[in-house]
């Protein structure tokens, strides 16, 4: 799923820049099919050692809401590939 949303972001004139898998056998394949890009174990890891300015959560929906609140300043744009989970009160946190 991952993939196919780097290849669209490239495709949209984006240059992805960091990803953040658990399971260490994905994360080489990020790196072979996107040269250069940071990968992490973690999205706090991410967070504090990546200078990303967008973040796209590609994650089960009941973990949108958890993400979304790691996240410090400047990192203020966060996307999903889902509406965010209803009801949407976990959002006003």
């Amino acid at each position: 799923m991952g993939r196919q949303h780097l290849n669209e972001m490239k495709l949209a004139g984006m240059t992805p820049v960091a990803v953040v898998e658990l399971d260490p056998k994905r994360l080489e394949v990020a790196r072979a099919d996107f040269p250069g890009i940071e990968t992490y174990a973690t999205v706090d890891e991410m967070l504090a050692g990546s200078m990303v300015e967008l973040v796209t959560v590609i994650t089960p929906h009941n973990t949108h809401a958890e993400l979304a609140l790691k996240s410090p300043p400047p990192v203020a744009t966060w996307s999903w590939k889902s509406p965010w989970p209803s009801p949407p009160a976990s959002a006003m946190r």
